[in-house]
């Protein structure tokens, strides 16, 4: 019974400490768009997200991806910004 309670301990620690994938981005203000029906975003389940950006992302391994990301205003020219 010990084995099992510090197996499921361990397993738990360990998936604690995957790591998620971030990749960085630098906003260009020209490519936001207003979304005109309110509803293309929607993370969080309680309401719609206006401005969608779809920019290149970079990692840590230097890949690069073009990911399309809301929020609910407009984000500033030349903001770094983190995505997990």
């Amino acid at each position: 019974m010990k084995r099992i309670i510090c197996l499921i301990m361990l397993l738990g620690i360990l998936s604690g400490c995957a790591s998620s994938q971030v990749w960085y981005t630098k906003i260009d203000a020209s490519r936001g768009q207003e979304n005109q029906d309110q509803g293309v975003f929607d993370f969080s389940g309680s309401g719609n997200l206006k401005y969608s950006y779809t920019l290149l992302c970079i990692n840590e391994k230097g890949e690069e991806k073009e990911i399309t990301f809301g929020s609910d205003t407009t984000l500033d020219d030349g903001t770094i910004l983190a995505l997990e």
